[in-house]
């Protein structure tokens, strides 16, 4: 057992306690009543199970362990009275990890800011507590991430705060956020498509919420939403409804989270009732321009005919009508054939069509048509380095790998340098995602000169292994 990491935990829990004493907690208005009291007792009230949790998870407490929860609460606490706190019986469910501190919550509602002042010695308190016993195990990883990941969501952050808050960061959505998507086992085989089901998508606006960036594309489907919605009520109580078109044109470089956004989009629309089914059919200029004359048309219909009560998603859409010799009379066939079907089947699809920003743009206004149907444009925006950098930081998550805060300094480093030799067409979350793989190729060979390595090196990411070419 390491003294330093006690006196670590020690003034963890001492920050902790100041933060919850300070004079705006204490009366936060002058005609109101002390707080702190309560909220120093909510404090200890929860820490001490928490603790016990991350330490143990169901297992009963062990004397080592209660010796560190009783020096860092300054209480002396018995196993059985920790017992009482923090397992189920005939009264009590048990500690809920998924469940935020009520004074982490009620300390940023008294004032702003300040449950993300707290999290970091929370963060520090949990990795003392789990080193304690000399290893922290993949399972104490998991528990302490299933405790803090619930106050990140409440606070609404995404890194930790000592990162997020660094003044190295100052000025600091994957493309794919573990959606299953399921090949279309009834399509010819010769018609590139993908399939995804809205049903394999829970909870589609909250996973839209947690995307990382996006601010002005996440508003902008709230309104699609509110106005598909109001419109549906207006329809259902006789009233008149003006022509909503439903497409979407979205545009951005590779990387910026348009086929995420595309698939959550199709879940959102089944959720509310506005499509049958939701699901998403995602092609490209193969998937819909047969290679002969005469053929692209019956492909376009199958196509289309599959995408029927959710989304059509055509990625480098201004391929369609773009060809390297002249005129694309095989493109063009297509385009036409799309635009005669959206107009049959206007109630039961949406058509999005996305790509690079100036090439979309062109296609757009190649054709009366498209201008009028795709009137709708979303700018998918570059990411900042600091949004890069929170990318990476889920990733690890995602892959149970531990960072610390020189890995991110030096990833967001990365990003930084990465972004200002970028010319057009940044790749963004594509090239966080070659960071990501490198870094891991460079702890594999970190760790190839060790014969048999432990859960901890296998977990543990340095920024020796943050490499960028």
């Amino acid at each position: 057992m390491s003294d330093q990491i006690l006196v670590q935990a020690k003034q963890a829990m001492t920050n902790l306690v100041s933060l919850c004493c300070r004079d705006t907690m204490v009366r936060p208005l002058d005609n109101e009543p002390p707080v702190s009291p309560s909220l120093l007792t909510m404090l200890v009230a929860w820490m001490v199970p928490a603790l016990d949790y991350v330490m143990t998870g169901p297992n009963r407490i062990k004397l080592a362990d209660k010796k560190f929860i009783s020096q860092v609460t300054g209480l002396n606490l018995t196993i059985e009275l920790i017992d009482r706190l923090s397992k189920p019986d005939a009264h009590s469910s048990g500690f809920e990890p998924a469940i935020p501190p009520a004074f982490i919550l009620l300390a940023e509602r008294i004032e702003a800011g300040a449950g993300q002042q707290m999290y970091p010695y929370l963060d520090i308190l949990f990795n003392t507590a789990c080193a304690w016993d000399g290893d922290r195990s993949l399972a104490d990883i998991q528990r302490i991430e299933s405790l803090l990941r619930p106050i990140r969501v409440a606070l609404g952050m995404g890194c930790p705060a000592e990162i997020i808050d660094g003044s190295h960061l100052s000025g600091i959505a994957d493309e794919s956020p573990n959606l299953d998507s399921h090949e279309d086992t009834e399509r010819e085989e010769d018609i590139p498509a993908k399939l995804v089901l809205a049903d394999d998508i829970s909870d589609p606006q909250g996973k839209l919420d947690e995307l990382i960036g996006l601010a002005e594309v996440k508003a902008e489907v709230r309104n699609l939403t509110n106005l598909a919605r109001y419109l549906m009520h207006r329809k259902a109580a006789g009233l008149p409804t003006p022509p909503f078109s439903l497409h979407l044109s979205f545009v951005g470089n590779p990387g910026t989270g348009k086929t995420t956004v595309a698939r959550l989009i199709g879940a959102i629309y089944k959720e509310i009732g506005l499509l049958r089914t939701g699901h998403v059919v995602e092609v490209d200029r193969a998937g819909l321009v047969a290679r002969f004359l005469g053929q692209t048309a019956s492909q376009v219909h199958a196509v289309f005919e599959k995408a029927l009560g959710g989304v059509l998603f055509i990625d480098e859409a201004y391929a369609l009508v773009r060809s390297d010799d002249g005129d694309d009379n095989y493109g063009q066939e297509a385009v036409d054939t799309l635009l005669k079907l959206m107009e049959d089947h206007r109630d039961d699809i949406v058509v999005i069509v996305a790509g690079y920003p100036e090439e979309m743009h062109t296609f757009i206004e190649s054709n009366p048509g498209l201008r009028s149907r795709f009137s709708r444009e979303l700018l998918f925006a570059d990411y900042s380095a600091r949004d890069l950098t929170q990318v990476f930081y889920k990733m690890c998550q995602d892959n149970k790998l531990i960072v610390d805060k020189a890995v991110l300094l030096k990833v967001f480093a990365c990003m930084k340098q990465i972004i200002s030799a970028a010319e057009t067409n940044f790749g963004n979350a594509r090239v966080v995602r070659q960071l990501f793989e490198r870094s891991m190729q460079q702890q594999a060979n970190r760790l190839s000169k060790v014969d048999k390595p432990s859960l901890k090196q296998l977990s543990v990411l340095m920024a020796e292994d943050v490499v960028y070419e």
